[in-house]
C-alpha cells in the first residue's frame, strides 16, 4: 500500500469514527447493496460521498 493509499485509509477511518448515525446508516446501506460487487469498503465510501453530494445539489426550478 502506498503512502497516499494509507493516508486515504486514515482519513476515511477518522471520518467513520466521527460520522453521524444517519451517515453511518447510509454507508451500511451502500455496503449491503454492494457486497457481491467485489468493491472495497473505500470504494463504497467514495460512492456514498458522491451520492451525498448529488442529493444536496440544488435542482433548477421548473414552471
Amino acid at each position: 500500500m502506498s503512502h497516499i493509499e494509507r493516508e486515504l485509509a486514515k482519513q476515511v477511518d477518522d471520518a467513520i469514527l466521527n460520522a453521524s448515525p444517519e451517515f453511518l446508516k447510509l454507508i451500511q446501506k451502500f455496503d449491503s447493496e454492494n457486497q457481491l460487487s467485489g468493491g472495497t469498503f473505500y470504494e463504497i465510501y467514495s460512492s456514498v460521498l458522491n451520492f451525498n453530494k448529488q442529493q444536496k445539489k440544488l435542482l433548477p426550478k421548473t414552471k
